[in-house]
């Protein structure tokens, strides 16, 4: 598929919450990072890596339990984050926040992800954030302005339906964008 699309790099979505601090993808504890499924997706992104790419696992989306929201020690969130990393060894971590309750577990987000920083500074974080017609959702700037690090935001462009010709003029067509290298989430 990766030579077949001229595309390196790639999102795994979504690890969501299977309860307090565990990871698993869409939050099924039968798909955590010891299932089989999880060890398919590994060699998946070890096949990609050797043919150089990357792919950034994201966590959160719009539906499911985000794993901030369950796990609300800083700490232990921040380990959850590594062990995620570390199973698919990726640098790139993706907080995908389009649903409004991702982005009220901000502060221990932030803390833990200062924490991983801290520990792994070659770890890169983006976000992926809601854009409508209007623009980005009041409480997320929130989630951006952190004051301790400088994310990777990515536009999610997605069903942007009757707003495709309002998004301002300087910004990249959403056809036409691929990867997570340039800044928008072309989901």
């Amino acid at each position: 598929y990766q030579n077949n699309v001229g595309n390196k790099n790639f999102f795994a979505a979504f690890i969501l919450s299977a309860g307090g601090c565990t990871p698993a993808w869409d939050g099924d504890s039968s798909l955590g990072l010891n299932s089989t499924r999880s060890s398919t997706i590994a060699s998946q992104i070890l096949t990609i890596q050797n043919n150089g790419g990357d792919v950034a696992i994201s966590f959160g989306g719009q539906a499911g339990t985000e794993l901030a929201s369950t796990c609300t020690d800083a700490t232990s969130l921040a380990n959850a984050y590594q062990s995620v990393a570390t199973k698919y060894g990726t640098k790139h971590l993706n907080f995908d926040l389009e649903s409004t309750g991702n982005y009220t577990s901000n502060s221990v987000r932030v803390q833990a992800l200062a924490a991983l920083q801290k520990t792994d500074p070659t770890i890169k974080i983006s976000l992926t954030l809601p854009v409508g017609g209007s623009g980005i959702p009041v409480a997320q700037p929130d989630t951006v302005n952190t004051g301790w690090w400088q994310p990777g935001v990515t536009h999610y462009t997605i069903d942007i339906g009757q707003f495709e010709d309002q998004l301002h003029p300087d910004l990249p067509n959403p056809t036409r964008l691929w990867g997570f290298g340039q800044g928008f989430d072309p989901v």
